[in-house]
């Protein structure tokens, strides 16, 4: 009987060694994260909505999955990086050239009427200084042409800041201008305010805006449809790039919040920007937002070389902090604001590549909604779930990517995949070919 009970015993601690070995293993794997990270997020949103045992139970596991919480962070070195506005990317010579007239401002006035009475062929070259527009919303009148665009700017990037308190900047509804080497701060201290620095619409086709800084909105950059005699017109051919995107504390506003916020348009590119921090305040539900989507039944969009930094200054709050990276499609698109009948896609034809999306842990670093003929290529994903595709509109190729995470077509998306490399820990990530990767074409 004794022989018999040490088997047992040893039996059981054999097999208890072997489960926790298992475990240890299991802990490390992307599949364990990703129920985890869905377990703390389903306790967070419950453990106050019940009671009596029930409630003892989600405390308990509250307090477990507490302690075993994704610590990682990937830290970053903005300072080092190429992404990002920079004094060394303020070269205006091209359009001071091409000018017709250039005119010189240097207080808050004269840039207003500056840019009221814009017309095709001006560079409006705001002095050194920071500036206080003291207006609701700022129009501009003027249209440029492909050969005489409308230059706002200044002569180095660093130089000019413009404070706008208001509930958006500039509202920008004509071709052809560029805005170059600013800085766009929002001062506002109740943040239902300064939501836009920039809100284009209807025929603000080929615009450039490049090498500035937002710091401080909502949606800093907003695009989205107008309509006419019933007929949509959304902003085309629109360039954004080497841009910093980011806020300096969480906005404490009910108000969307993803920096880059774009429903309609063709042939957009989002190239070179440095965009983090975008959060808003948890008040005991889930806050969800985006680095930068492209959403609305546009088309032919590129996002590509940016820096994306889910926690770079503002760590997360909880569970309930969701901020993702990319996005082609967001949440979706009401009917009647879309581009194309029914919704029918989101976006068709994206490519995102050659970009490093970090510390989105709480969710995925690229999520597709209804994303119809998507390439993923180059990218390198670290410290958050991976990519998610999601409905049959979605057609997937992702090629030759690092993530730290995994690859999930849910809800019918078709995803084809191959030569990527898959990581559970940032141990595990070789730099230099990461760094590799993203400097391919």
């Amino acid at each position: 009987m004794k022989n018999k009970i040490k088997t047992l015993l040893k039996f059981i601690s054999v097999s208890m060694l072997f489960l926790l070995i298992g475990l240890a293993i299991f802990s490390t794997t992307n599949t364990y994260k990703e129920l985890k990270s869905r377990a703390t997020l389903y306790v967070t949103l419950n453990k106050d909505q019940n009671w009596g045992i029930r409630k003892a139970i989600l405390d308990l596991a509250y307090a477990v999955l507490s302690t075993t919480q994704n610590d990682e962070h990937f830290e970053f070195d903005k300072n080092n990086a190429e992404a990002g506005a920079k004094a060394s990317k303020s070269d205006l010579s091209d359009y001071l050239i091409q000018a017709k007239k250039i005119i010189k401002v240097d207080d808050a006035k004269s840039i207003v009427s500056a840019i009221q009475n814009a017309k095709a062929g001006q560079v409006i070259l705001i002095l050194p200084g920071e500036y206080k527009i003291r207006m609701d919303t700022l129009y501009v009148k003027g249209v440029g042409t492909r050969q005489s665009p409308i230059v706002l700017a200044a002569s180095q990037f660093g130089q000019v800041t413009l404070h706008f308190n208001s509930w958006e900047g500039i509202l920008l509804d004509k071709p052809f201008w560029v805005i170059k080497n600013l800085i766009f701060k929002g001062p506002c201290e109740d943040h239902k305010r300064c939501q836009h620095a920039i809100h284009m619409t209807g025929n603000a086709d080929n615009t450039v805006i490049d090498n500035n800084a937002f710091i401080n909105y909502s949606a800093a950059l907003k695009s989205n449809g107008r309509y006419p005699k019933g007929k949509a017109q959304f902003p085309d051919n629109v360039v954004f790039s080497n841009n910093d995107v980011y806020n300096t504390e969480l906005r404490k506003s009910n108000s969307p919040a993803s920096p880059i916020d774009v429903v309609g348009g063709d042939n957009w590119l989002l190239e070179g920007n440095f965009i983090a921090d975008f959060s808003r305040k948890v008040r005991g539900r889930m806050s969800i937002v985006y680095g930068a989507f492209l959403k609305g039944g546009g088309s032919n969009g590129t996002i590509r070389n940016n820096v994306i930094n889910c926690a770079w200054n503002l760590p997360y709050q909880s569970s309930l902090d969701i901020r993702l990276g990319l996005s082609l499609g967001d949440g979706g698109t009401g009917k009647k604001w879309c581009q194309v009948k029914d919704c029918k896609y989101e976006h068709s034809g994206g490519v995102i590549s050659n970009n490093l999306i970090m510390n989105c842990k709480n969710d995925v670093s690229i999520y597709l909604n209804k994303a119809e003929n998507t390439k993923i290529y180059h990218n390198v994903i670290l410290n958050s779930l991976g990519v998610d595709a999601r409905f049959p509109a979605t057609q997937l190729s992702i090629q030759r990517n690092i993530i730290q995470g995994r690859v999930k077509a849910r809800d019918g998306a078709f995803v084809s995949e191959s030569n990527n490399t898959f990581v559970s820990d940032l141990d595990d990530v070789d730099m230099l070919k990461a760094a590799e990767l993203l400097a391919r074409p």
